[in-house]
């Protein structure tokens, strides 16, 4: 064999164990912005869908706004299946409902205590002084005399 040959083969040769302790020590690294990542996504769709079912039990209450039960039992039902609806974590509360005359304000308001929404990382929530999603939507009374 000539020196040529051989001259990229031991270039190449001592970097060999290089990679390696660069991808054990950057791999932990990727690996931990990449659950940050998921489990800030799955917050936020938490919210979105949270909201959606305080949309779809506003919608409601603005036809039937003195019926709190049916209310808070659509907003329950429009929950995603992965939300834990026990009063523990969920919490919906209806106001405005009642005898009220056409024009004024019904509000949904749910909380739900994100501790039970998961996490990825070790000792759970990330942000710890935020421990609830709060969706509050309010809508005027639509059926009545004006």
């Amino acid at each position: 064999m000539s020196p040529s040959e051989t001259a990229p083969a031991m270039i190449l040769r001592p970097s060999r164990g290089q990679t390696l302790v660069e991808l054990t020590l950057v791999l932990p690294v990727l690996v931990v912005c990449l659950l940050l990542s998921l489990h800030f996504g799955i917050l936020i769709w938490t919210k979105l869908q949270i909201v959606s079912a305080n949309r779809a039990g506003l919608m409601y209450s603005v036809y039937h706004p003195h019926d709190e039960a049916a209310i808070l039992a659509t907003v329950r039902a429009s929950m995603p299946k992965y939300v834990n609806t026990d009063a523990q974590y969920l919490s919906i509360s209806v106001t405005g409902v009642g005898t009220r005359p056409a024009g004024s304000d019904i509000t949904v308001r749910t909380e739900y205590d994100i501790s039970q929404a998961g996490s990825f990382l070790p000792g759970g929530q990330i942000l710890p002084s935020s421990d609830k999603i709060i969706a509050e939507l309010t809508s005027v009374v639509c059926v009545g005399e004006f």
